[in-house]
């Protein structure tokens, strides 16, 4: 689309359902349009990372597949690399980062093609932080330390954990465009369920729902959003045996988000 409007891109946290980013990725290459800034937090952090470094979305998606077909391969170099924070449930995400993110990232935020935001969360000073030039691996490891699952990052005299503790969609942390493209992967779907939910169910679903009130808020204070809703928010943020499954049901967006981006640009 050539003489087009300008475009930024919000993509949320949401675990494994955040791999339904991808097919709306896919649908900006199909159209050649290329974000004015992006800014992502957890996975949304990860895949706008990989995107701003030059990975098209059918490279990213071949990236995941590679690790959803070789999973021994990966948990070896995981392993290898200090995976012993499994043993007393506080996982490194330094080493997930490592093991799993592209090689072809560069080492630090601004060496990026797209001027990139990545967002985390100050423990203790209860503050969202936006790494615009750091460490890029450290930087997404801190954004990907969801609390009770990952270590938090030592950052200097700050303790970092997830994004999503602060900001989900962070639309608010990118620059003026003249339209924003906000894709939440972590809102509870609506159920006609009436069924009691047991524990683990009922807290990560409740988390989810605050997410979604809090990201409404967000959208709501910005002009012209193209908002989306992949159909992976039906997946468990960590069930890491759907990571397919999260990316196939999410294809319908792909032409979905053309047509509104077609017809937002004229």
């Amino acid at each position: 689309m050539s003489n087009s409007p300008t475009l930024t891109v919000a993509l949320s946290g949401g675990g494994v359902a955040g791999l339904g980013h991808i097919p709306v990725l896919a649908a900006l290459d199909e159209l050649g349009v290329i974000p004015t800034a992006i800014s992502g937090t957890s996975m949304g952090a990860l895949l706008a990372a990989c995107y701003a470094a030059g990975m098209s979305a059918a490279d990213i998606e071949q990236h995941v597949l590679e690790i959803a077909h070789s999973p021994l391969v990966y948990t070896r170099q995981y392993l290898s690399s200090g995976w012993q924070g499994l043993l007393t449930g506080s996982i490194h995400p330094e080493y997930v980062i490592d093991t799993i993110a592209p090689d072809l990232l560069p080492a630090l935020v601004s060496d990026l093609y797209i001027p990139t935001t990545i967002v985390a969360t100050d423990f203790h000073r209860r503050e969202a932080v936006l790494f615009r030039e750091e460490n890029l691996r450290k930087s997404l490891a801190a954004s990907i330390a969801i609390p009770g699952v990952f270590k938090p990052v030592k950052w200097d005299n700050r303790v970092l954990v997830d994004g999503g503790v602060c900001n989900n969609l962070p639309v608010d942390v990118l620059p003026e465009s003249d339209y924003t493209l906000a894709v939440d992967v972590a809102s509870e779907p609506v159920s006609e369920d009436d069924s009691v939910p047991g524990t683990l169910t009922a807290v990560t679903s409740s988390v989810r729902i605050m997410l979604q009130a809090l990201t409404m808020l967000q959208i709501k204070q910005r002009q012209n959003v193209i908002f989306v809703q992949p159909e992976s928010s039906a997946v468990s943020p960590l069930d890491l045996g759907k990571l397919e499954k999260a990316i196939a049901i999410s294809k319908p967006q792909t032409e979905l988000v053309k047509r509104r981006l077609e017809a937002a640009f004229g």
